[in-house]
């Protein structure tokens, strides 16, 4: 049997000799081998083919949007902010017609952390460029670099009545937090399916879809926690036929 094909987004670098690169940290490719899905890096390459993209679409089972650097405010009409990092408007590009052409075809998504920012953005809202400046109250959600990516940073209370809670079958589940945007307003389609313990968003899923979830946190570094292989796992199924 054949198993799944996962698309993961891969973010701009360079290397020594400042060459660029397209890269992405090794934790999502072990995890969705680790449930049984085969992970195929997407470079920023066919950010201006979009044809040959739609071609390598229609070969992949399912996808996800990894973490990384902030989304261009100009494409949720933002301004800019003193905190943003990482902004790359091609990776953009490539992200929002992805999305495109996933749901076009109804294909499993999952977005972590940017990737759910993105999911929102691409169906009209938008975000917070900083909480801890625009959003009194806020958690410390950022990465400190000081503590390991594993560090649990708060928790996530999931809705009973998402597909998420049906996935994890948990209410209350203790998550990392390596971001300082968030989801502002919430697009049209899409279901708040998870709050931290400030009220922030930290999971959403599209409505009357197979598979399109997005949490706020990283599970490709909790994995040891059943509750984030369950998400992969999930992910994983969906795009091998098991729609649930």
């Amino acid at each position: 049997m054949t198993k799944p094909l996962i698309g993961l987004t891969t973010y701009q670098s360079a290397n020594a000799e400042n060459l660029p690169a397209s890269s992405l940290l090794q934790a999502y490719s072990d995890a969705i081998l680790s449930v049984g899905g085969l992970p195929v890096l997407i470079p920023l390459s066919f950010v201006d083919k979009p044809a040959e993209l739609a071609n390598l679409v229609e070969l992949m089972d399912g996808l996800v949007f990894t973490g990384g650097g902030d989304i261009d405010p100009q494409r949720y009409g933002g301004t800019d902010h003193e905190l943003s990092t990482g902004v790359d408007s091609g990776r953009d590009s490539l992200e929002l017609l992805l999305f495109e052409l996933l749901v076009e075809r109804r294909k499993p998504l999952l977005g972590i952390c940017r990737g759910m920012q993105l999911m929102n953005v691409a169906l009209g809202g938008d975000l917070y460029t900083d909480l801890s400046t625009q959003r009194p109250g806020s958690l410390k959600h950022d990465h400190d670099p000081d503590r390991p990516r594993t560090h649990i940073a708060h928790g996530v209370t999931l809705s009973a009545e998402g597909k998420l809670f049906q996935i994890i079958e948990d209410k209350t589940i203790p998550v990392n937090s390596l971001h300082h945007q968030g989801i502002h307003r919430l697009a049209s389609g899409m279901l708040v399916q998870g709050l931290a313990e400030d009220g922030s968003i930290e999971a959403v899923e599209l409505v009357d879809y197979p598979f399109c979830i997005g949490v706020q946190w990283h599970p490709e570094w909790l994995m040891d926690q059943n509750a984030s292989r369950k998400i992969f796992k999930a992910l994983v199924d969906s795009a091998g036929g098991d729609h649930g």
